[in-house]
């Protein structure tokens, strides 16, 4: 996996590793940024491709990992989420030039937040239910209807701008804990109309869908006697 940018200039392309444009941003030495990255924000990165995939994200959306506006979360399936904290979704929402307020209604159990952009006639809005987030932590038990007004603008910031491969902390904890899919088996090729007849006479006598040479499933099965055909009908062999 690279771990390079290419940033363009009046003469040629320059690589920039993913490292160092990061440390250029946050104004501190490439040297020292990287382990103490692994220590701290990104400390849960169990591979290089993991943490530089991690400073990729950060990179993209200009986030500051020491500021705790980013940081990696272990999944069950043996990777890590990047999640942005509240502070970095209202960081994204502010540098965002289109950006024009944010509105919050609440009610029984609900709040919408309304995001207001300079370049559209209507607000963007999205609405979050208590009993549907609610989460068995403490910010949840002490401040509910708070940290139910972070998840609707959250979710109201990101059909807004489009904000994707990251996350807020609670669906960070959600996606971390479920299991990987096994896998599953490739589908066999669509077998023609000819193909499929052929092979429902042969399970209707007993051959087996697993040998379609005409031999029966077990060897030492006989193989059916071909059965006579009428006059005008083709005969059962024929098909198979």
């Amino acid at each position: 996996m690279s771990n390079e940018i290419t940033t363009t200039s009046a003469s040629a392309p320059t690589k920039v590793s993913v490292i160092n444009a990061l440390a250029t941003k946050l104004e501190c030495d490439p040297a020292k940024l990287m382990p103490m990255l692994k220590k701290t924000a990104f400390a849960t990165c169990r591979t290089d491709e993991e943490f530089m995939s991690m400073c990729m994200v950060a990179n993209t959306y200009n986030l500051n990992p020491i500021l705790n506006e980013i940081y990696a979360f272990p999944a069950k399936g043996g990777h890590v989420v990047p999640i942005v904290g509240v502070d970095g979704w209202i960081k994204l929402m502010n540098s965002n030039p289109a950006f024009d307020g944010v509105e919050f209604e609440e009610g029984d159990g609900y709040c919408t937040a309304k995001v207001y952009r300079k370049d559209r006639a209507h607000p963007i809005a999205a609405t979050e239910w208590l009993a549907e987030c609610v989460g068995n932590t403490e910010p949840w038990r002490r401040w509910p209807r708070r940290m139910l007004r972070h998840k609707a603008m959250i979710q109201a910031a990101r059909i807004a701008f489009g904000f994707a491969g990251i996350y807020d902390p609670d669906e960070g904890e959600r996606i971390a804990s479920v299991d990987v899919p096994a896998v599953v088996e490739a589908p066999k090729a669509p077998q023609n109309g000819a193909e499929a007849a052929k092979n429902a006479v042969r399970d209707a006598l007993g051959l087996g869908s697993a040998d379609r040479s005409g031999k029966p499933r077990n060897a030492q099965e006989p193989t059916p006697e071909p059965i006579p055909a009428k006059d005008g009908e083709a005969s059962i062999e024929s098909l198979i």
